[in-house]
């Protein structure tokens, strides 16, 4: 049965990996359309986000389904996320994909939003004033040695791809268009993630150390 589960989930592993490439080559096609800018990311602290209530338009990677570059949603999503508001079968009742309201936010007391499966946030050469990688706005300024999509990450129990029950790495696009099962020791030292339990807030100076340890 051990043996049965690992191929199970190095199965969904390759499968994530394939919903980061299509990611990948749709965002170097909308940067190709757009003048070299990428989908905006202009509220990082909520990477995850592709629809929002009180927005009148998509948002981050939900740009890529609203101009056509990525024709089916559940690209969006990794078989393995452990985390309910991260799976696609949550945003589709009681109307399609990318629209709202949801039925699942309003039965789970959560915003009005269409959330992805993976975290959008392109890192760029230039450094912040704390010296972690701002949040690119052009396909020219992304670092290729960062990541620009990852694996939706909240707790170090919670991770979507594990083995023996442990924390195997995170899947990861990276800013020269390649995927990589990154599996840096430093950036899953537990003391960044604090307890199994608590969370690791997008754009806090963890979840920035986090994307910034991790290497192709």
């Amino acid at each position: 049965m051990p043996a049965l589960s690992m191929v199970k989930e190095h199965a969904k592993r390759v499968r994530c990996s394939g919903n980061l490439r299509q990611m990948g080559i749709a965002i170097a096609m909308y940067a190709d359309e757009l003048e070299g800018k990428l989908p905006a990311n202009d509220d990082p602290g909520h990477p995850y986000t592709a629809y929002r209530e009180g927005y009148d338009r998509p948002m981050k990677l939900g740009l890529l389904y609203s101009e056509g570059f990525i024709k089916d949603p559940r690209i969006f999503y990794c078989d393995s996320c452990q985390i309910d508001w991260h799976k696609f079968k949550c945003y589709n009742d009681p109307a399609p994909w990318g629209t709202l309201p949801q039925n699942y936010n309003t039965v789970n007391g959560l915003n009005q939003w269409v959330r992805t499966g993976y975290f959008y946030y392109p890192q760029s050469r230039k450094l912040d004033e704390n010296g972690f990688p701002e949040v690119a706005s052009n396909y020219a300024d992304l670092n290729p040695n960062k990541t620009c999509v990852t694996d939706a990450f909240w707790m170090y129990n919670r991770l979507s791809h594990v083995t023996g029950n442990r924390p195997a790495g995170l899947n990861a696009l990276f800013g020269d268009g390649h995927v990589r099962f990154s599996t840096t020791e430093a950036a899953f030292d537990p003391s960044l993630w604090g307890t199994l339990d608590s969370e690791v807030r997008p754009g806090t100076k963890e979840f920035q150390t986090i994307l910034d340890l991790l290497r192709p």
